[in-house]
Formats: C-alpha cells, structure tokens, sequence
C-alpha cells in the first residue's frame, strides 16, 4: 500500500528531483521533506473535492442536531465528525429499479434542497441520509493506484515552483498540471465504472422478493 513518503517521492521523481526522503515530519532533513509536508495536505484535499471517490466515500443517517435556528427549514442535522466534503443529500427512502436486468436502489438526491452553515446541516427532510468524504476513509491505505498517480501530479505542479524555482519552475508546473488533468480523467473514469457496479449490484437473496 503506498505511503506519504512514496507519494511525495514520486511527485519528485516527476519533477526529476533525485532526492529521495525517507520522512516529511521536523526537523525537516531537506528542502525537499519541508515542501512535501507543506504542500501534500493541500494537494490531497484538493483531490478529494474533485470527485465522489467511492473509497472515501461514506453514506449514513443524520443526527438532528439540538436545537434549529434556521427558519427556513424544518430540519438541522450535525455533520458527521469525520466529514470532509459533501457528495448528496438523499431521501431516507430508496426506490429499486429494475430495466429488465438486475435491479438496483435509486433515490430521489434531485428534488433534496439543503444548506450548510457553520457546520449544521439544513434541509426539508425527515431522517436524511447523508452521502459524504469521510476522513476516516481518505488515508493512504485506501488509495487507489490511478488516485495515487493523479495525486503525485498535482503535488508535483505544487512542488514545481519552490523547488526549481524562475521560470523553469514555472514551465515545470504546467506541464505537470497537464499531467495531473490526464491522470485526473484516468482515475475518475475507474472509480466510475466501480461506482456502476456497486449500485447496480443488488444480493440474490433481495433480487429474490422481487
């Protein structure tokens, strides 16, 4: 399973850097360890918000939060404490479907208003279920090949400027950006095909009621 370290080693080796680290924690043992911790949490953050990664992504039910103080809707609800980024907002009720193949749960995410505001979630849904990033999930042991290789691009376009700095620096990072776009598109096709499959999928033993 890849690490931080073989992260920020192969967002180096992308910019041609032959430093290899072997820790990004102080004291920093190199210019290049003191970047890496600077700029990889970014880097991650910003590719979680790019797409409903399925293996950071958590569906749960809400809990009413104590007190509404909102009046433009009926229901508050606390986000979770390891919410990162939100995907929907889903109905409590899921509809399955079936198109002459194996069915599967379909809601109505579309017709769900809501708003966040300081933490507290507000909607017109009783019981509302919640599809978000979990933090818990998104760490490097659950990191998908295609993610790791989008994500090592676009810390190398972050990395490009501090560490070669001038203009070379900055022809580095956009080429790396240009990088970073086609292994976004690659990671975001895969995980989209699995997210098919996963709600297509429906167990024997429930396709058999119907």
């Amino acid at each position: 399973m890849p690490t931080q370290i073989d992260i920020c080693n192969l967002a180096l080796g992308k910019l041609g850097d032959e430093a290899v680290l072997s820790a990004v924690s102080p004291p920093f043992q190199s210019m290049q360890a003191q970047y890496c911790a600077l700029f990889y949490p970014q880097a991650l953050n910003v590719l979680l918000q790019k797409h409903a990664w399925g293996f950071a992504t958590l569906t749960a039910a809400l809990t009413q939060a104590a007190t509404n103080n909102n009046p433009l809707w009926r229901y508050a609800y606390t986000l979770p404490s390891d919410y990162l980024n939100l995907i929907t907002v889903k109905q409590p009720e899921a509809l399955p479907l079936s198109y002459g193949g194996p069915a599967f749960y379909f809601n109505l995410d579309q017709f769900v208003e809501y708003d966040i505001q300081a933490g507290v979630l507000y909607c017109n849904i009783d019981n509302a279920v919640l599809v978000y990033v979990s933090s818990t999930l998104a760490v490097e042991a659950n990191f998908t090949p295609l993610f790791v290789e989008a994500l090592a691009w676009l810390l190398a376009s972050m990395l490009a400027g501090p560490i070669l700095k001038g203009d070379v620096g900055a022809a580095a990072a956009q080429r790396m950006t240009q990088m970073f776009g086609s292994a976004l598109a690659a990671a975001t096709e895969a995980d989209g095909l699995l997210t098919v499959k996963r709600l297509k999928y429906v167990p024997a033993g429930i396709r058999g009621r119907w």
